[in-house]
């Protein structure tokens, strides 16, 4: 379990350091800022999605008295997906 929960953390700790990234789509040629709190918005509900259906398998487990195991690292590839989704509505948004 403490190895899943830091690799969970790690990688959370590094996509939420890369949210600002964002920023830079906005400083493109011709690119608009105005909508680009809503990729910030598809980010970070992300990462609380992922936070809770992390809690929730653990969670689960320990209800079932089961080893809790390698349920965190399911965050893992939620966390990246968010990321991704924010930067492609961050992309799109600055587009218009």
């Amino acid at each position: 379990m403490a190895t899943a929960s830091a690799l969970a953390f790690v990688v959370g700790g590094l996509i939420l350091a890369a949210i600002p990234v964002y920023d830079a789509v906005e400083r493109a040629p011709g690119g608009s800022a105005r909508y680009l709190p809503l990729a910030y918005v598809v980010a970070w509900s992300g990462v609380v999605f992922s936070a809770v259906v992390a809690v929730e398998r653990v969670l689960a487990r320990v209800r079932a008295r089961r080893p809790i195991g390698w349920a965190p690292i399911v965050a893992v590839p939620l966390l990246v997906e968010s990321w991704l989704a924010g930067l492609l509505v961050a992309l799109v948004v600055v587009s218009i």
